[in-house]
């Protein structure tokens, strides 16, 4: 049986790995419509007329129209299962702790919907992201094939300043696209997250006396937030917001009645739980196979050795919200992630 600060960080754990699923899914959209883009460059074998140089532009805004259509409607739709998930979660898991919430007032839609126009990070908001992304795809490809018009640039040349070279070797400017969808959604996915956390435990003030910051201290935690880890706060409105920024990580724990912040004990149903308890420590006490698991093979095998630990960082893995619900469920049933 796993404490409430194991789900908590466990699940925190987890989402990370379900943010690398999203963001492929996405990242799938994007590269398939620069791919069209490029083809139908590759079609038109020259853009020598100003003629030719409109007539591609116009079909290419509308495979970005496409695009942002299908990357929107896919991060709305799974946004939604998200909140949907997330407060479900943070229920049961208070609930197994024999807290007696009021769920009355958390309707997954309203929160979802308040969350999308909400701004999440530096002053981002949903539609803004869209916007951007709509933006950026047709400033690239028209800037390459403006250019190759006026400088009579081979349309092989016009798509490989934005696609790159096939062996990687020469990046295109389509990267920095690429680039900022994987921040942003990573960092959305956050806030909606956050979001459900928020409704969950403001809707059950009662039986909060505050909230402790926790951060991922590894070599990509900015100084601000590593400042911020293990500082507690009376309210939700005293505490900076989270996300905090770009690809933010941290999270804010409830503290609940009966606890005795001054002595530093966190009362859960398998007994006190050190409140200082740093995320390394943490983990030093995890059943092996969840060990193996978080770290990955082979940091597993490089800390069994010695090596220091990062923190919950984002290694490539990825599992989607089904994968990751039985996971929690596994975890708070066995105190290992796999059956």
């Amino acid at each position: 049986m796993s404490s409430y600060f194991d789900t908590m960080l466990t699940h925190a754990i987890y989402f990370e790995r379900y943010k690398t699923h999203e963001v492929n899914q996405l990242l799938d959209l994007l590269d398939s419509a620069n791919e069209r883009s490029r083809e139908l460059i590759l079609k038109a074998k020259t853009i020598a007329t100003k003629a030719k140089y409109r007539e591609v532009m116009r079909e290419i805004a509308l495979i970005r129209d496409e695009a942002v259509s299908a990357i929107d409607k896919q991060l709305s739709f799974d946004s939604l299962r998200l909140v949907e998930r997330e407060l479900a979660h943070q229920i049961d898991t208070l609930t197994d702790v024999g807290v007696k919430l009021d769920v009355a007032t958390l309707a997954p839609q309203k929160i979802h919907t308040a969350a999308t126009f909400m701004p999440f990070a530096a002053s981002h908001a949903f539609e803004k992201m869209m916007r951007n992304l709509g933006d950026d795809m047709w400033e690239r490809w028209d800037m390459a094939a403006r250019v190759g018009y006026l400088t009579g640039e081979t349309v092989e040349e016009i798509t490989k300043k934005v696609i790159g070279s096939a062996n990687g070797l020469l990046p295109g400017t389509v990267r920095k696209i690429r680039t900022d969808l994987e921040a942003n959604t990573r960092t959305i996915l956050a806030h909606y997250a956050e979001r459900s956390r928020n409704a969950v435990y403001e809707a059950n003030q009662d039986i909060i006396t505050g909230y402790k910051r926790i951060e991922t201290l590894d070599g990509r935690t900015c100084i601000e937030c590593g400042l911020e880890d293990g500082k507690e706060y009376k309210t939700l409105q005293d505490a900076p917001s989270l996300p905090a920024h770009l690809r933010c990580r941290g999270l804010y724990i409830p503290l609940l009645r009966g606890i005795d912040i001054f002595n530093g004990e966190r009362a859960t149903k398998d007994g006190p739980v050190s409140a200082n308890i740093t995320w390394r420590q943490w983990i030093e006490k995890q059943p092996e196979a969840l060990k193996k698991d978080i770290l990955g093979p082979s940091r597993y095998m490089l800390y069994k050795k010695g090596a220091p630990l990062g923190g919950f960082v984002v290694d490539g893995r990825k599992i989607s919200l089904e994968q990751w619900s039985e996971i929690d469920g596994n975890i708070k049933k066995y105190g290992e992630p796999f059956k």
